[in-house]
């Protein structure tokens, strides 16, 4: 999913709480707007937004578990055998001890960094969840995780998938990154080892 996607859907969701338009940054990132005399933070409003975040990410994590809990392989086990395919790929071309230090070393990087993605990206989803709850009459909240009205279920099963859409989205990115910055550190190893120069593929497969 692209940037504009993402943005996108913040853009929408804020037109579908806010009822106003968002300001949007040179950087191109959808800001939540400051409106005079904007609902309080009260400790009700406070504990019903809450309820309504902690719903969207316990409907998160049922669709989507985090990666640890999948994984029923322990990590040094898949670290050696990341160790035992990347041999396998070099064939007879041998490598001082320093290179697969270096490489253990970032593969538990990159484990490390999917691990955690699960808890980043929700913090970014539970915070973008919040600001935008902010702006909603306590009418709504009431009514949120059992609407009565019509107008109010239909209000809220869109801004549900937009946030659905939103985390997906952020997820997507934050693998996208996260792949992207084991490749590059594992073609650094390569070039400074010299893999590049006998593997015209020198970088993880």
């Amino acid at each position: 999913m692209s940037h504009s996607s993402l943005n996108s859907a913040a853009l929408a969701l804020t037109l579908l709480l806010g009822g106003c338009s968002p300001h949007v940054s040179e950087s191109g990132v959808t800001e939540r707007p400051v409106i005079p005399g904007q609902l309080p933070d009260t400790l009700k409003r406070t504990a019903m937004m809450d309820k309504i975040i902690e719903a969207g990410v316990q409907s998160i994590e049922h669709r989507e578990p985090n990666v640890t809990d999948r994984q029923p392989i322990s990590p040094a086990l898949l670290e050696d055998e990341s160790v035992a395919d990347r041999k396998a790929f070099l064939g007879s071309f041998t490598l001082p001890e320093d290179y697969w230090n270096q490489f253990r070393q970032n593969f538990r990087l990159f484990y490390k960094g999917v691990t955690e993605q699960h808890a980043r990206t929700l913090g970014i989803y539970r915070d973008k969840y919040r600001s935008y709850l902010r702006d909603t009459e306590s009418a709504v909240l009431e009514q949120w995780l059992q609407p009565v009205g019509p107008a109010v279920r239909t209000r809220v099963a869109a801004i549900d998938r937009l946030m659905a859409q939103f985390y997906r989205d952020i997820n997507e990115k934050a693998e996208r990154d996260t792949i992207e910055d084991h490749v590059k550190r594992m073609n650094q190893l390569d070039q400074r080892f010299g893999v590049c120069a006998h593997f015209p593929l020198c970088v993880l497969e």
